[in-house]
């Protein structure tokens, strides 16, 4: 999207409660109107975007927004200061506030507490004490940047956490946070928001001091509700000594979404951000092993407070462990896991294998041998990445092999082991190998089905498999195994829903 496009995006909801606060009426659900209804429904019809960096300048906005950000909340403290602390339109203001001081300002306040130069890192507090969150600013570089995906990180939601229990649980513990790490600072952004409370009563009333309390919570609530989401049942493993692994790309939830990608300046690009925190939001881009949301932000939000659905669809997109289907002397010794995601470019999988002794890892991932990306049948003779794609209404589906090494093979069913084709693919459509890493104990790989390989047929269920191969001891691993014997093949096995 054009830089003037989306800086015009970000201008019309930074303006939108304009209207509300000088002509009243019907212009008051103006705000909550574009977050809660325009901007999920938009997010989901238009076309995700490109991942790349845009390589432009930040915007003007990030330094024209600091003035309006205090002058809207005074604005409306202003004209609300006549209204009983019970009026809807009160209320009303408040809350469209507190949707722009929320979604454009904590976006843009998260943008300067991440720069290097003391005074915009100012910029950023000045933003958050308005909405009474200054120690966000210390939490968020300090701790939520170094804990991140771990137990000791209030703002990574659990799996299977409620957001209506996440929520106070992350207020308190950033809070808690931001003291150990910097009590006197944390203690400074709770005065000064005091005083701009005070400040506001005095000039303007109590009806006034409503209306800052409460587009603060708003502020607070969208932040939360959104750190919710960004990393929600993402975990880093541990070590033996207890030491989290290095943060990565998955441990980050990334969206292509273009509207609100643009409006967020790149919040969305979450995963590039922690894996570069000092990097401008012009140049973040999304990561092709993080996994991806299936909407924007706006659209997320409304689906976290349905912990029913919400679990229902994250679920199937969170890590799943591979299980052997009959334990071994050596099976206890190896933690596999896979991660399929549907993107904008295709079906994305990620295995990640880890051996407790690296010789037995040594064993099951041999030197490579072969040239990547060759075509090759029989790779599940030996250690082999497989998933098996079930096409949508339909008893077809796909199966994809990959060695250690890169080679590959892909095939078509059109019902169980029936119909089976080895269809000829174009330079385009053939499976992509995205990255693979060693060491001593560890193999990642991750690859991309692209679209172009399903022929235009429609997906919906994947079943990340594996076959390990120990010095000819052959072990079967699956998400799920639904047979009596180890059988990849069976349609019960598709658990994951892309």
């Amino acid at each position: 999207m054009p830089a003037s496009l989306a800086n015009l995006l970000v201008l019309v909801f930074a303006l939108s409660p304009v209207p509300g606060l000088i002509l009243g009426g019907p212009w008051l659900v103006l705000t909550p109107v574009l977050a809660l209804v325009v901007f999920p429904f938009l997010d989901l019809v238009l076309p995700r975007v490109n991942p790349e960096p845009t390589r432009g300048n930040p915007s003007p906005l990030l330094y024209l927004y600091l003035p309006y950000h205090a002058a809207l909340i005074l604005f409306g403290a202003a004209r609300v200061h006549e209204l009983p602390g019970n009026s809807p339109a009160l209320w009303l203001t408040a809350f469209s506030i507190g949707i722009v001081t929320g979604g454009i300002g904590i976006t843009f306040a998260h943008e300067w507490v991440h720069k290097l130069k003391p005074v915009q890192k100012f910029l950023g507090e000045w933003l958050l004490v308005w909405v009474g969150y200054g120690h966000y600013a210390t939490e968020h570089v300090y701790g939520h940047h170094k804990h991140v995906a771990t137990f000791e990180d209030p703002a990574t939601a659990r799996r299977n956490e409620w957001i209506q229990a996440y929520i106070p649980r992350a207020l308190y513990q950033v809070w808690r946070s931001a003291f150990r790490i910097k009590p006197a600072r944390t203690l400074l952004h709770g005065l000064t928001t005091l005083i701009i409370a005070a400040a506001i009563t005095a000039a303007f009333g109590t009806s006034a001091l409503v209306l800052f309390i409460v587009q603060a919570g708003v502020a607070v609530l969208l932040l939360t509700s959104i750190d919710y989401i960004e990393h929600y049942g993402l975990e880093r493993k541990k070590s033996p000594d207890g030491r989290p692994e290095s943060v990565k790309p998955h441990h980050s939830w990334d969206s292509d979404s273009l509207l609100m990608g643009e409006v967020l300046i790149h919040l969305q690009r979450h995963a590039d951000h922690h894996m570069r925190p000092l990097k401008p939001y012009p140049e973040l881009e999304l990561l092709g092993t993080a996994p991806r949301l299936p909407t924007g932000y706006a659209g997320m939000i409304w689906l976290a407070w349905w912990p029913h659905l919400f679990f229902r669809i994250m679920n199937p997109r969170l890590d799943h462990r591979l299980k052997p289907f009959k334990p071994n002397a050596w099976s206890g010794k190896i933690d596999l896991d896979a991660q399929a995601s549907r993107t904008s470019t295709g079906i994305q999988l990620r295995y990640r294998l880890h051996a407790a002794d690296p010789t037995l890892l040594a064993s099951l991932i041999p030197a490579e041998t072969a040239e990547p990306s060759s075509r090759r049948d029989g790779l599940w003779k030996s250690t082999c990445f497989e998933a098996f794609i079930g096409v949508k209404n339909s008893k077809a589906y796909f199966e994809f092999n990959a060695s250690p090494a890169g080679d590959w093979a892909w095939y078509t069913f059109d019902d169980y082991r029936k119909g089976m084709r080895k269809p000829e693919l174009a330079a385009g459509a053939e499976p992509k190998l995205l990255e693979s890493r060693r060491t001593a104990d560890r193999f990642e790989i991750t690859w991309l089905i692209p679209n172009a390989a399903l022929g235009g047929i429609s997906p919906d269920s994947v079943a990340p498999a594996s076959v390990l191969d120990h010095h000819g001891d052959l072990g079967y691993w699956s998400t799920k195994h639904a047979g009596s014997v180890a059988d990849f093949h069976l349609r019960e096995s598709f658990i994951i829903r892309i």
